[in-house]
């Protein structure tokens, strides 16, 4: 399999069904110049970001492969859509420790304090009054 081949390959599997188009020897040069820039992940982070963002009802460019990779300004848009995939993605990073594994796992991050009852406040307001009356304030 070609380079160009391969990079075809990811695309239709990235992109999905809709998109399996056959290659041909004339998307040969156009793979190449992008294969040329790009690397592999690349194209899977750019379509996956494009197919997010799509599934969020924003306005994004197509992935036919007319428009996608044939465009006159095929290249450049990839270029800026991957900048705007990769800025997406530093800020999907995530919080590491204990709050988010328990977020992971379906419980509040931060634990909730208890409640008290009105014995307690009424207990802990009798204690602050008596403390007061000792320090003498």
């Amino acid at each position: 399999m070609t380079t160009a081949e391969s990079y075809h390959s990811i695309y239709c599997h990235e992109a999905g069904q809709a998109f399996n188009v056959p290659f041909r020897i004339s998307y040969d040069y156009q793979w190449g110049l992008f294969a040329s820039r790009f690397t592999q992940d690349d194209l899977r982070l750019v379509i996956r970001h494009i197919k997010r963002q799509a599934g969020k009802g924003r306005n994004v460019r197509s992935l036919k492969l007319r428009t996608f990779l044939l465009g006159p300004m095929a290249l450049e848009d990839f270029e800026q859509d991957l900048a705007e995939a990769r800025a997406v993605k530093r800020q999907h990073n995530g919080d590491a420790g204990r709050a988010s594994i328990l977020r992971a796992t379906s419980r509040p991050g931060e634990p909730e304090p208890p409640f008290k009852s009105l014995d307690q406040i009424m207990a802990e307001s009798a204690l602050l009054k008596k403390l007061r009356q000792i320090e003498g304030i």
